[in-house]
């Protein structure tokens, strides 16, 4: 709470932010005034005063009091019931609702901030539920995870640049084979091959085509 002076008195904002003020004369907005006081002063929102007891305060005539009093009734400001002869129980209301507070006039109301009052999901716990975020990972921290047909590891010796300089294929395989290294006797030539190569006895070969798919 930021209040500009040492001594002071509490007011509901919704009196003046939700119009109140506007439709009430220039007594019932003194009266009210009075009555908050009072209420600050003496730790209530229920209060018994008599014309006589208000008068000293703001002045007026029993009249303007009456008159005040209506207002502020109409209003929903507050209830007024007679009480005794010239006295009267004044017990302020919550200018949102148009009733009293709930609970004892003698407790303090507690200030509950707007995005808590106003929040419609909650856990339980007082406070609101976040909903879940799922993130996906980046191919650099998927590097070098294994998967059921085979792993998407990043080998650098595998680049173009150094494929050339070893002979070996930009995409990561087995050395490309020599099309003129020489077969083991006694295997069948492969349809099409200008070496011979086997279908069957490919793995006798001297050097070993080795080939994952």
């Amino acid at each position: 709470m930021t209040v500009m002076v040492p001594k002071f008195f509490g007011m509901p904002q919704d009196f003046i932010r939700l119009g109140k003020a506007r439709a009430l004369s220039g007594f019932a907005v003194k009266l009210y005034n009075a009555l908050w006081e009072q209420s600050e002063r003496y730790s209530s929102r229920e209060l018994k005063r008599t014309i006589r007891e208000l008068t000293k305060l703001i002045g007026g005539s029993p009249n303007s009091h009456r008159k005040a009093r209506e207002e502020l009734v109409r209003a929903g400001l507050i209830q007024a019931e007679p009480f005794g002869s010239e006295g009267m129980v004044y017990v302020l209301c919550d200018p949102s609702t148009g009733h009293p507070w709930p609970g004892s006039p003698k407790e303090r109301i507690p200030y509950k901030p707007f995005q808590e009052a106003a929040s419609p999901v909650s856990t339980g716990a007082g406070t609101a539920a976040r909903p879940k975020v799922t993130r996906v990972a980046t191919s650099s921290e998927m590097a070098g995870t294994a998967f059921p047909y085979g792993a998407n590891v990043i080998d650098r010796a595998q680049t173009p640049e150094v494929a050339a300089k070893k002979d070996l294929d930009p995409f990561g395989l087995d050395p490309l084979p020599d099309a003129n290294a020489p077969w083991k006797r006694g295997a069948r030539p492969l349809i099409g091959s200008p070496t011979g190569a086997t279908n069957t006895e490919i793995s006798e070969r001297t050097i070993d085509l080795k080939w994952d798919f």
